[in-house]
């Protein structure tokens, strides 16, 4: 694919600090609670990864990233673990998330932790994304960050979705940021924009 390469990265065996671990166990008890709420009450299509799998994903790729303090942003936050997760790496993180009850979790667990990440309203996938005649300008949200601004981009993408939001990162984001794909399971991929 032109623009981006993907390179392998060994999940390993690191293990979370107590906070990380304290993190990972409540974003899990919250997830399940909202996946568990009667059916009008739910969330729709609400997945979120796995702190414990998200937590050595991204220590993976940490030897892979060559910015001292690195702009993280997890497409589709959810509750926010995986953003916690960044922010408690050093990392300048945001979550950006469509569902307005999700931000607010996710904005509870964090201070809950005393965590400072930052989560936004909003959609990583305007229709622009699907279409090929479109500028980087479209991408900026209104507030005050574009979507592809940011050295490190996560997402858990819908298995429809994997290869339109891969070229679109491959298009648009600067050379040398990180994409960060979680398929599910121990499926994780990284790739470099170059």
């Amino acid at each position: 694919m032109i623009g981006i390469e993907r390179f392998d990265v060994d999940l390993g065996d690191a293990t979370p600090s107590p906070n990380a671990m304290a993190l990972i166990n409540d974003a899990s008890k919250l997830a399940q609670k909202l996946q568990n709420l009667p059916e009008h009450e739910r969330v729709p299509g609400l997945v979120t990864s796995p702190g414990n799998i998200a937590f050595r994903f991204l220590d993976a790729i940490s030897p892979h990233i060559h910015t001292e303090t690195p702009r993280f942003c997890e497409w589709g936050s959810g509750v926010g673990v995986v953003t916690c997760l960044a922010s408690l790496k050093g990392w300048n993180a945001i979550g950006i998330e469509i569902e307005t009850r999700l931000v607010l979790e996710a904005r509870r667990l964090a201070s809950a932790h005393r965590i400072q990440a930052s989560f936004y309203e909003g959609s990583y996938k305007p229709d622009a994304l699907f279409t090929s005649e479109t500028t980087l300008e479209t991408f900026e949200t209104e507030y005050g960050f574009g979507l592809f601004d940011f050295d490190i981009i996560y997402i858990y993408a819908w298995p429809a979705e994997k290869n339109r939001v891969t070229e679109a990162v491959a298009r648009y984001a600067k050379p040398g940021t990180i994409f960060m794909h979680y398929g599910g399971g121990l499926t994780c991929e990284a790739f470099r924009v170059v």
